[in-house]
């Protein structure tokens, strides 16, 4: 392999590595019947407006009678998701399940070196003839 390919191969592992994964995530808050979903909803606004979005969604989910199904998304067509009987947004969450991060860490390593190696190993042996 040749050093400009190893290098390419090199950033090519690095900004996969470096890339969150990420997985749509409904955020849906029943309004109807429950009395402290609109005051936490409207707190979580104000939260949005000083801190993010990624705040807003954690301050979302804290909420009495939230619930967060991942993979799924908000549907407005339907009654379900829309005011007045619930509040809906679709997020996007980059936590992973336990070890996961851990797994995705031990691949990119083991790559990265093997390609460090392949590289180190074409630079000794000079240019094939």
């Amino acid at each position: 392999m040749s050093r400009p390919a190893s290098l390419l191969c090199l950033l090519a592992v690095a900004q996969l590595a470096c890339r969150p994964s990420s997985t749509a995530v409904r955020y849906r808050l029943p309004l109807a019947g429950n009395a402290g979903a609109s005051a936490c909803y409207a707190t979580c606004h104000d939260v949005r407006a000083t801190r993010g979005d990624d705040a807003f969604l954690d301050c979302f989910a804290a909420c009495p009678g939230a619930e967060l199904t991942p993979g799924a998304r908000c549907d407005h067509s339907s009654d379900r998701d829309r005011q007045p009987v619930a509040v809906c947004v679709t997020g996007r969450s980059t936590k992973t399940g336990a070890g996961g991060h851990a797994a995705t860490a031990i691949i990119v390593v083991v790559s990265i070196l093997l390609l460090v190696t392949g590289f180190v190993l074409t630079a000794e042996a000079g240019p094939s003839s």
